[in-house]
Order: structure tokens, then sequence, then C-alpha cells
């Protein structure tokens, strides 16, 4: 899974479809996926949660070049299939 996650992401930063930071991320309107570090706190997780419909939290940013503690695919066709990924992953048909 990891693999076919980091490079629909690289996809995304390439393509600028990346909003970096909490701060930022939290100024969107409408992201279609927002990925949480592993450790970032149970509050900022909530926050994120009750504004964006997909969040999901990973547990390894450094491997997928990614910067700060939350970020926001704002490319709907690659967040879907980073979602896709996700729950193929897990068995499920959601990512919560």
């Amino acid at each position: 899974m990891q693999n076919k996650l980091n490079t629909y992401i690289g996809f995304a930063i390439k393509s600028g479809s990346v909003v970096f930071g909490q701060d930022n991320v939290f100024k969107q309107k409408n992201a279609p996926l927002v990925l949480v570090e592993e450790g970032a706190s149970f509050g900022t997780i909530n926050k994120l949660k009750a504004k964006f419909k997909n969040v999901y939290v990973l547990n390894d940013f450094a491997s997928v070049n990614l910067k700060g503690k939350v970020v926001a695919i704002k490319n709907s066709e690659l967040a879907n299939k980073c979602i896709e990924i996700i729950c193929e992953n897990k068995g499920a048909n959601t990512i919560e």
C-alpha cells in the first residue's frame, strides 16, 4: 500500500495540489482528503474530522516527503485514488 499511496501523494505534490500545515489546511473551504501525521493531538484530529469528510492518520509522513503534521490534497481525482488505496489496505469502504 505504502508505495502506491506514496506515488499518488507525489503526483499531488508535483501538481501543486497539496496544502501544507495545519493553519493553511483549516483555511481551505473544501479538501477531499486530509492526511495527519501519527502523533498529532487528539484535539487537532477531532477538529479536522469536524470540518473535513476524509481525514486519515498516516504513520510515516517522512517516507512520502510531507512537511508538517497536517496536509490536504485538493485535487479530487488524486484524493479519491489515495482514499481508494487506503480503503483497499484496510479492507473497508471508508477511511474512518
